[in-house]
């Protein structure tokens, strides 16, 4: 038998016995076929039976950052929803954790729901869950785990799944019946923390900071006056006209006093492309810089006005050669350097605001003081471009030092106290009661 093993793999496969010998050579390569299927079948079945019972975004998987923190044992984060569309978008979104940017880094994010049992914390997207009116949550809640709603808008946006071509934010308010039954949804979940810019979220997560660097000392003074075109006093970039701000109404009111160039949707010019989540706000920055750099003023205005809501129009702005108009229902004076822009709530109507730039504009001087901040700070955008979420992982390791019980926090009174200060209209009202806007 053992000659005839060897000779069915030698060249004497052309003697009498061939048939026997090819009989052999297919039971042999069978048998390693079924060695194969038995070594990955446990796998194979693992993967069908998440692909019929989860969602398919519950199915990837991303890198896990390098382990910083005083613990072994990495906390776990699950995803309970996608960002907007898809899941991938959460690797941009985590990006500074995942390049291992944080002061911990210990943390591994999960997509499969069959793991929620393994999480520490749980993460709901209020974008998702309020264009679908998808408020799922778990089967169970456990006491360890910790269920956190994460948001980048001020808690007035809300849009359902039909008002594609209608500005989302114009609809939010305690009036509408929308937002109420979004809110009161929300606010059934069990949610124990709160992701959000709001200086009093659990988690804070900014548009961008500032860092004091030095005291100026030997740095070259710029003249960045003489670098701008004076026939392009002012512009404004948007993609949404129709805002609960009505920041659009203020613009056509600038208008009446002064030059303002409009680019985006709002406007017939373009530059760029949209600040997209998945592609990191990648927009054409040579481009839109050199177009924005040639003008003397950038409107910063946000499409609500919110506490704390200084978004990423006003950071992108300070991290170039323009002074930013801000307007926004924000104390900006604790969220970027001294002078280092024009508030146009300081001013009783649009009217006064253009005769204020057009006098900065004319002078040397007092345009070029608008960027002496530059000498004693550096600006650091945060997200869409890469967002600063770094204290979920660090939170999460510091509860286990002294573990509490999560508890259920009240979502729907954080959510009221979201400061709203309606139309600028309203907001001149409030800070100049004596007087209406022209």
């Amino acid at each position: 038998m053992q000659g005839h093993v060897r000779r069915c793999f030698s060249i004497s496969l052309w003697n009498s016995k061939m048939g026997y010998c090819r009989s052999r050579r297919v039971h042999i390569v069978l048998l390693i076929f079924l060695a194969l299927w038995l070594y990955f079948h446990e796998d194979y079945q693992e993967k069908i039976q998440i692909l019929s019972n989860s969602p398919r975004w519950d199915n990837f998987k991303l890198s896990e950052g390098e382990d910083k923190s005083t613990s072994d044992k990495p906390a776990n984060i699950l995803f309970w929803t996608p960002y907007q569309h898809e899941m991938v978008e959460w690797n941009h979104i985590f990006g500074r954790l995942l390049n291992k940017e944080c002061p911990v880094n210990n943390c591994q994010l999960m997509f499969n729901r069959s793991q929620i049992h393994e999480a520490d914390a749980v993460v709901f997207s209020n974008v998702y869950m309020n264009r679908d009116n998808d408020f799922s949550t778990p089967a169970t809640h456990p006491t360890y785990q910790f269920w956190v709603m994460l948001s980048f808008e001020g808690h007035l946006s809300f849009r359902g799944k039909h008002e594609k071509d209608t500005d989302y934010a114009v609809r939010g308010g305690p009036d509408n019946p929308v937002w109420e039954y979004q809110v009161n949804e929300m606010s059934k979940m069990g949610i124990n923390w709160t992701m959000h810019f709001r200086r009093d979220a659990h988690v804070r997560v900014p548009y961008g900071t500032f860092t004091w660097t030095d005291d100026g000392t030997g740095i070259e003074d710029k003249d960045y006056w003489s670098t701008k075109n004076i026939t392009k006093p002012a512009l404004w970039m948007a993609s949404h006209c129709h805002t609960a701000s009505d920041r659009k109404g203020y613009v056509e009111e600038l208008q009446k006093y002064m030059r303002v160039d409009v680019y985006g949707r709002c406007g017939k010019f373009q530059c760029g492309t949209a600040n997209l989540v998945v592609k990191q706000a990648d927009w054409d920055y040579d481009h839109c810089e050199q177009v924005t750099n040639e003008y003397m003023f950038y409107l910063a205005f946000e499409n609500r006005l919110c506490a704390d809501y200084a978004s990423e129009k006003f950071y992108r702005s300070l991290s170039q050669d323009v002074i930013p108009v801000v307007l926004g229902g924000v104390e900006y004076d604790a969220f970027a350097p001294p002078n280092s822009y024009i508030n146009a709530l300081d001013f009783p109507s649009p009217k006064e605001l253009a005769s204020f730039l057009n006098k900065v504009a004319s002078d040397h001087t007092l345009y070029n003081r608008y960027f002496e901040w530059k000498k004693h700070y550096t600006i650091e955008q945060g997200h869409p471009y890469k967002s600063m979420i770094c204290n979920l992982c660090e939170k999460l390791h510091e509860v286990r030092k002294s573990p509490p019980t999560p508890k259920e926090f009240d979502l729907r009174s954080w959510i009221y106290k979201d400061g709203w200060l309606g139309t600028w209209k309203d907001a001149v009202k409030q800070k100049f009661p004596h007087l209406s806007p022209k």
